[in-house]
């Protein structure tokens, strides 16, 4: 979710040639939180031709009084979903990482800064873990559900 990451969704938009994508925080719950305590949901419309500085506006608005409630400052499961409906992305902050979900092979769309699940696994979220051992429970989850 970072400025850098801007890159990375506008090589998708561009590929698959959406009009915009849908950024929606899921934790804090968007009604039960969010709505109930600022009458407005923690999501925003990134338009084909947004550049980084707006991306990066965007995730740092915040309420007007609780600048900790923005979406980087306060947010723990983020999607992306494409008006194209062809991919999406679940990030989640605990951790590390983002999945993308396309509903086609790509094959013209250059992977290079994307893992593996057993990649990710082994660099990214074990590195959320007391000595970068990730339990058994959520490496089989992650491998059942993203590979």
């Amino acid at each position: 979710m970072s400025y850098h990451f801007w890159d990375e969704l506008k090589r998708l938009i561009d590929t698959f040639g959406d009009s915009y994508v849908i950024m929606a925080v899921l934790d804090p719950h968007p009604v039960d939180y969010y709505y109930n305590e600022f009458s407005r949901y923690n999501w925003c419309t990134l338009n084909k031709g947004t550049t980084a500085d707006e991306y990066w506006n965007m995730l740092n608005e915040s309420p007007i009084d609780s600048p900790a409630d923005s979406i980087v400052s306060n947010s723990e499961v983020v999607v992306w979903l494409s008006s194209s409906m062809k991919w999406a992305i679940w990030g989640e902050r605990s951790y590390g990482i983002c999945v993308a979900g396309f509903s086609d092979e790509i094959k013209d769309y250059n992977k290079e800064l994307w893992f593996t699940m057993d990649e990710a696994i082994t660099n990214l979220v074990s590195l959320q873990f007391k000595n970068c051992i990730v339990p058994e429970e959520i490496t089989s989850k992650l491998m059942k559900f993203y590979t």
